[in-house]
């Protein structure tokens, strides 16, 4: 059949992966949310095409869901103009991917601790190599992409139930931490917790006229 999972031949592989990270670097060149502030130096945008590279990873595991991610992360290039956002993506992508497969934490979970460990290095990281950010700049841009990286990981958990029910095509070490009832409560959580939040903090900062 033609429906992405860990039986799925290599070609199928390929094209689901090509096929979501397109959708999602679709969805990421449209962004419909935008924060702009006068003393930030450039607009933050939400990324909901993140949402399909953990799609990938919850289908097809690590190595397929980290070329979905640099597919996904592409649009960021003209957004930003910068080369941080992808490199950073592509990190959060590969440590949630190990936390979830070797940790055994759910997506949301695994995404919390990755911005938890790694956010003040990356912070720092992004305020040395990109000039336009001031430490506060910085941080608000993290910040923003961690919460972006947890409702994202929340929500391909939640759609991946709504098209794939046979569990035996997920690939065991991520099949309960996203088809079990805690899994499946604790994701409906994380977005009734930070939708709310986004919708009250980004919605009245759109720039007026868009």
């Amino acid at each position: 059949m033609f429906m992405p999972g860990i039986r799925s031949p290599q070609w199928q592989r390929w094209l689901w992966t090509l096929l979501l990270g397109g959708l999602g670097a679709a969805l990421n060149l449209f962004p419909m949310v935008s924060l702009h502030h006068p003393g930030l130096p450039l607009q933050l945008y939400l990324l909901p095409g993140l949402a399909a590279a953990f799609l990938v990873l919850i289908l097809f595991g690590t190595r397929w869901a980290l070329l979905a991610t640099a597919i996904v992360a592409l649009p960021t290039l003209w957004l930003w103009h910068t080369v941080l956002a992808v490199l950073v993506l592509l990190l959060e992508m590969l440590v949630v991917a190990w936390l979830v497969h070797r940790r055994h934490l759910m997506l949301p979970v695994a995404d919390i601790a990755f911005w938890g460990l790694l956010g003040l290095p990356l912070w720092w990281l992004v305020h040395q190599f990109d000039p336009r950010l001031d430490q506060l700049a910085a941080a608000v841009v993290l910040f923003k992409q961690a919460l972006n990286g947890v409702a994202a990981a929340a929500t391909a958990g939640l759609i991946v139930l709504v098209f794939k029910r046979d569990l035996m095509d997920i690939a065991e070490p991520i099949r309960q931490r996203v088809y079990s009832i805690r899994a499946v409560v604790f994701n409906l959580f994380v977005l009734m917790t930070l939708l709310p939040a986004v919708v009250f903090i980004f919605f009245p900062c759109l720039p007026a006229g868009r």
